[in-house]
């Protein structure tokens, strides 16, 4: 049997919501399992540990694949649940908004606060291990450019490009 909470109403039929529940349960599921991810490879960095990271960033992709494909299945959920009746943007935000009964709003509302926060944690830590591998991108160059001198050739002494110098500049330099 539906719940209330279950069903949308739109023109003389009801069509069941639980399998955009199930979607948007996957989403905040999968953005959940990235971010933890997200916040190991965070340790990894900071450790300088490399075949951590590497390891962390080949458990990412097939998460991230699933998540593209969890994403494309719920935005044909809500074309499919909305009749290509939805005017807007085509977001969860507004599907919620123009399908969902006045009842059922505050469950929903809910599972669009997890999704939302759970994408921003996800962003926050991508964006902090951006940050930290530029720095150690960073650093690694300094290093590197340390280590490698360019040899070193006395500044305004001898002949630039192998040219000969003009007349002119060797009279100056005999008055000196």
């Amino acid at each position: 049997m539906m719940e209330a909470s279950d069903e949308i109403k739109w023109g003389s039929g009801k069509m069941s919501t639980q399998s955009m529940k199930t979607i948007v349960q996957q989403l905040i599921d999968l953005h959940v399992r990235l971010s933890q991810l997200a916040a190991e490879k965070t340790e990894a960095i900071k450790a300088g540990d490399v075949s951590a990271v590497d390891k962390l960033t080949k458990q990412e992709i097939p998460l991230v694949e699933k998540l593209q494909e969890t994403e494309r299945l719920r935005s044909e959920e809500t074309a499919r649940l909305s009749s290509g009746d939805l005017r807007a943007d085509g977001t969860f935000r507004t599907w919620i908004a123009r399908f969902v009964p006045e009842d059922a709003r505050m469950e929903w509302d809910n599972l669009y606060k997890q999704l939302k926060d759970a994408v921003y944690t996800l962003k926050k830590a991508n964006q902090l291990n951006q940050e930290m591998l530029a720095q150690s991108l960073q650093f690694v160059r300094l290093n590197l450019n340390l280590l490698q001198p360019q040899p070193l050739q006395p500044a305004g002494y001898g002949h630039r490009g192998g040219k000969q110098p003009s007349a002119f500049s060797r009279r100056i330099d005999s008055r000196a």
